[in-house]
């Protein structure tokens, strides 16, 4: 059968190839969580320590989501073979995945910042 529109068939092959490299990309990124499992920090009972222990897991998986786009947007990007749209879609995923490595960081140093401010005000004064 041939193909009488203006548009390009895009061949089993080259989906396959995109699907193997996105399942190869969550295999990467979810295998390491399952097959190293860390403590849970938790179960002491102390407010803090639970606070603390929902911060790292929340960092933790916004940063894996983080890898995850730039990496998808890489493979786009790779994948684009001088397309502009793909090109241009495949940039924009990757500046979300910076965008979010940022976030996290920007989280993470106000949180530190209010946590020293905190135990400033609560410290006796020596004066």
């Amino acid at each position: 059968m041939r193909n009488t529109s203006a548009q390009p068939v895009e061949t089993a092959p080259a989906r396959l190839r995109i699907s193997h490299a996105l399942l190869a990309v969550v295999i990467a990124v979810v295998l390491p969580t399952l097959a190293f499992p860390v403590t849970a920090y938790a179960a002491s009972g102390d407010l803090n320590s639970i606070i603390d222990s929902i911060r790292n897991w929340a960092a933790g998986l916004l940063a894996a989501l983080a890898t995850l786009f730039l990496t998808v947007g890489g493979i786009r990007y790779l994948m684009a073979s001088g397309n502009s749209r793909a090109m241009e879609e495949a940039k924009a995923a990757i500046r979300s995945a910076v965008i979010g490595y940022a976030l996290v960081k920007g989280v993470m140093l106000v949180r530190r910042r209010l946590l020293l401010w905190h135990q400033e005000a609560l410290a006796p004064s020596t004066v």
